[in-house]
């Protein structure tokens, strides 16, 4: 390959790189900066054809995260798509199917822990090289919804006052957006919840 030709496709992948939309929330207001792309960086999948603009996804995905720290069930629960097949899952777990579920489930986490607060939101809703579609979730890829990656770091408060114990938990989630409703289709969080449960098994609880 020539000189001109390489710096043609190196200007072609710096492109690409800087439409990554990068949004990290301080005090639950997001900012926006477009990082410099790595030469080691990989690329992760978005939904080639997306239907709602950067603001809609921060939006969206902001609410959720607010959504969660709130530790109100029924708040959380409303941000879900009404639909039979809805899904939140942790990790390799079984999902959580349907809003009822969802909203049971979150009312029992909510009273397991005194606080939640995500900090370090970063969104990905771009493909950064080529389309990498992940294959095996449950929720269908169609023109009806998006796919965007997160990750955060979400710190959990375990107990009361000074013997309250405090987990950050560097976490990744894939949300599936309905582009119609602006609500979730399927929820995959990933990261390490059994020490969350563990602290509450200690009587941190």
């Amino acid at each position: 390959m020539s000189d001109t030709a390489q710096a043609a496709r190196n200007d072609a992948v710096a492109s690409l790189g800087r439409s990554r939309l990068l949004t990290c929330i301080s005090g639950g207001l997001p900012t926006h900066r477009s990082p410099r792309p790595s030469s080691n960086q990989v690329p992760i999948m978005i939904d080639s054809h997306p239907k709602l603009t950067d603001a809609e996804v921060v939006r969206i995905v902001q609410n959720y995260y607010d959504s969660v720290d709130s530790l109100d069930a029924d708040r959380i629960a409303g941000t879900y798509l009404p639909a039979p097949k809805t899904t939140l899952q942790f990790n390799a777990d079984e999902p959580i199917v349907t809003v009822d579920a969802i909203r049971a489930f979150s009312t029992g986490f909510a009273g397991a822990v005194a606080c939640i607060r995500h900090t370090r939101v970063d969104i990905w809703s771009r493909p950064l090289m080529g389309d990498v579609v992940p294959a095996d979730l449950p929720a269908p890829r169609t023109d009806a919804t998006l796919t965007v990656v997160s990750t955060a770091l979400p710190t959990f408060a375990v107990g009361q006052g000074a013997a309250a114990k405090r987990i950050a938990l560097p976490a990744t989630s894939i949300f599936t957006i309905d582009v119609a409703s602006g609500k979730f289709v399927s929820v995959h969080n990933m990261f390490d919840i059994a020490k969350v449960y563990a602290a509450v098994g200690d009587g941190h609880g």
